[in-house]
């Protein structure tokens, strides 16, 4: 299965990948650790025109517990996790 051609972006902070977002708003896609959004991307149920990285978004990798809830980032690892 091929993928379509598409823009790839890296977002360089929390406030660049929102900014990428609003510009290319349904045709930017968010790609973090990859898996969902590929598999989507070759079975043709994603079809982005622009990838927008926020792997080096270091303001996602987090795990917080703030009022008796667990917050998780997008970038949070296992290893934060436990």
């Amino acid at each position: 299965m091929r993928i379509r051609p598409f823009e790839y972006h890296t977002a360089a902070n929390l406030e660049d990948a929102l900014a990428q977002l609003a510009e290319y708003g349904p045709e930017g896609k968010v790609l973090a650790g990859g898996t969902d959004l590929i598999l989507a991307m070759k079975h043709k149920k994603v079809i982005p025109n622009h990838v927008i990285s926020i792997r080096k978004v270091g303001e996602l990798a987090f795990v917080k517990e703030e009022a008796n809830r667990l917050r998780i980032g997008a970038l949070a690892t296992h290893s934060q996790l436990c």
